[in-house]
């Protein structure tokens, strides 16, 4: 464990990095080295402004970055979410913890997680849910039990319910009582 490690913080899948209002690092867990892809020797330096141009470098907007964090720096938020979006496709959340003594601003505690894959996932279900909404087919989802779950707008002008009058209710609603 080199300098500035924090041992406590090595087995939380967060990457972890504590500054203390004045420009400088205090401290940083193994899995931020990992995640930001930095050299150990630019966070044992201990100055922030370096780290900030070295992670912004690898941002899809780097300006909006810097500018963030000096918006959170200098307000009175205790706590702050952001999203960072990598030129290479990877996407974390940030999260930020004000730390105070006594009423007394000592720095920051920054969470950062991986939310790629999850971000990738979500793109797809939006990508399926757009394509299942505009088909002229339709396509209607079911539980075990026979009861509609989703009904798309194909489904309504091929069989004459809405959404609403058919989720919720059997599928069975659709074939005529001789079948």
């Amino acid at each position: 464990a080199g300098y500035g490690l924090i041992g406590p913080l090595e087995s939380t899948t967060d990457g972890i990095l504590v500054t203390d209002g004045a420009g400088r690092i205090t401290g940083f867990n193994e899995k931020y080295v990992e995640m930001f892809r930095i050299p150990r020797e630019l966070l044992e330096a201990r100055a922030y402004e370096p780290l900030r141009k070295a992670v912004s470098e690898q941002l899809k907007d780097p300006q909006e970055f810097i500018a963030r964090i000096q918006e959170i720096e200098t307000s009175s938020l205790s706590e702050s979410l952001d999203v960072l979006e990598f030129t290479d496709g990877r996407v974390f959340e940030r999260y930020s913890k004000l730390q105070s003594v006594e009423d007394r601003s000592v720095g920051r505690v920054w969470s950062f997680s991986d939310i790629t894959e999850r971000n990738r996932a979500e793109i797809v279900s939006q990508r399926l849910a757009a394509i299942v909404n505009s088909s002229d087919d339709a396509i209607v989802g079911k539980d075990l039990s026979s009861i509609v779950t989703s009904w798309n707008a194909g489904a309504e002008r091929i069989f004459g319910y809405s959404a609403s009058e058919m989720i919720g209710t059997s599928i069975m609603r659709l074939i005529p009582p001789d079948h």
